[in-house]
């Protein structure tokens, strides 16, 4: 995209998975394995909006660096999880080399994985952030789960965060690639 004005863009995706479907009959993605490539993430206010703390995933219910159950880490009882009833939070991606030699995507910065269904879903971005959201408002909560790539949010508030200023005339590009197989 070019603008013609300065502006502000943050553009994303609110797609929902469940990588069980209809096969299991349970709706829920609490059995679910992630991992998510960051040892950050933005921790929110009451409003489920971003403090503008940048926090440590270590040793937290936030630390998806390995592979881990999203059910046993939405039962740990932690305080951010309570402000918005399970994870609603966008994870500050690790700054890695992410392109090969012709300059597509190389590495993923997250993996889902279902061991009911086999089901993996990969995800590749240029973005520098994933927002994780654990369904908690849907009327069967945790019955799917968003991983939407983008910029941080509330980064225009926050001068600290990563810009989603695009000057007039300037070009914005952003790539990012949800892959499916099966174990």
């Amino acid at each position: 995209a070019i603008s013609n004005r300065d502006t502000i863009i943050n553009l994303t995706n609110h797609t929902y998975f469940n990588l069980d479907g209809a096969a299991t009959g349970d709706g829920d993605i609490r059995n679910h394995e992630l991992q998510i490539a960051a040892g950050a993430y933005l921790p929110i206010d009451t409003e489920v909006l971003p403090t503008g703390e940048i926090k440590a995933v270590a040793d937290t219910a936030f630390d998806f660096s390995q592979s881990a159950n999203i059910g046993s880490r939405l039962a740990r009882g932690d305080e951010q999880l309570s402000l918005g009833l399970g994870f609603d939070h966008c994870f500050v991606l690790n700054q890695i080399t992410n392109s090969d030699d012709d300059g597509a995507l190389a590495q993923s910065v997250a993996s889902l994985y279902s061991p009911d269904s086999g089901i993996v879903l990969e995800i590749f971005t240029s973005e520098p952030g994933l927002q994780f959201y654990t369904g908690n408002y849907l009327p069967t909560p945790h019955a799917g789960l968003c991983l939407e790539t983008q910029h941080f949010p509330d980064s225009p508030n926050m001068p600290h965060f990563p810009s989603t200023r695009l000057a007039a005339g300037a070009v914005f590009d952003s790539t990012s690639i949800y892959r499916f197989t099966a174990k």
